[in-house]
């Protein structure tokens, strides 16, 4: 069958492949990452080594409605000052496509980040339609890789990886990894283009993209009846 891959499984297989280069036994946090799922019928805690502790955090009412899944949560609210309680309790700070529902992203990132004692690996949308839910969240924002380098630095990071969506898929994320201890990762794979690389690149496609996209959409629901 004719498909185009999803920017959601694009940005798991990211994931899987560089957790294989990180230490087994970290402490973790899943921010805003309700009900843990991957959207592909698994949850982000099997991705981690089964000796890691693993945590995920809801805001408030999210918790309430059970956001937390099977797992421990914490209620963290990105939209204020982190707890000082967990500040470089963990050991990553992970957190998919949540920054976009942040009226004030550049502070959530700096929030999230005060978390981790060393990584931080993030995943935002260059670009996707708009998707909110009227009194649930909202969605403000899209990243380039030029903000989410800034992002980094300023925060104390050395981007260790970054990627994105290649054609033919249109809707694209941004995958990134940051440490603020690079010596502990010299053995990482380390990937970060010169950004001048990325210039008319990231986001483009060409009518055989789009066409293969227009065929996958009309596959998939030709498949549905």
């Amino acid at each position: 069958m004719l498909t185009v891959p999803s920017p959601r499984h694009w940005s798991n297989v990211e994931l899987r492949k560089v957790l294989a280069h990180l230490p087994p036994s970290a402490n973790v946090i899943n921010v805003s990452g309700w009900k843990d799922g991957d959207k592909e019928g698994g949850l982000y805690r099997s991705y981690f080594a089964p000796g890691a502790r693993y945590t995920v955090s809801n805001y408030g009412d999210d918790t309430a409605r059970g956001g937390e899944g099977a797992h421990t949560a914490v209620s963290l609210d990105l939209g204020a000052p982190a707890p000082a309680e967990l500040e470089g309790t963990f050991d990553v700070a992970f957190s998919h496509t949540v920054l976009e529902h942040i009226e004030d992203p550049v502070f959530a990132f700096n929030q999230i980040a005060k978390l981790t004692s060393d990584l931080i690996i993030t995943v935002v949308p260059f670009k996707q339609k708009m998707h909110f839910e009227p009194g649930q969240f909202g969605d403000y924002y899209r990243f380039s890789p030029l903000a989410m380098r800034r992002l980094h630095e300023k925060a104390g990071f050395t981007v260790l990886y970054e990627s994105y969506t290649p054609p033919p898929t249109l809707d694209v994320y941004l995958f990134y990894v940051g440490t603020r201890q690079p010596e502990r990762h010299r053995d990482f794979p380390i990937q970060l283009p010169p950004i001048e690389a990325l210039n008319f690149k990231v986001g483009g496609f060409n009518a055989a993209d789009l066409a293969r996209n227009v065929a996958s959409r009309a596959v998939g629901k030709f498949f549905k009846r």
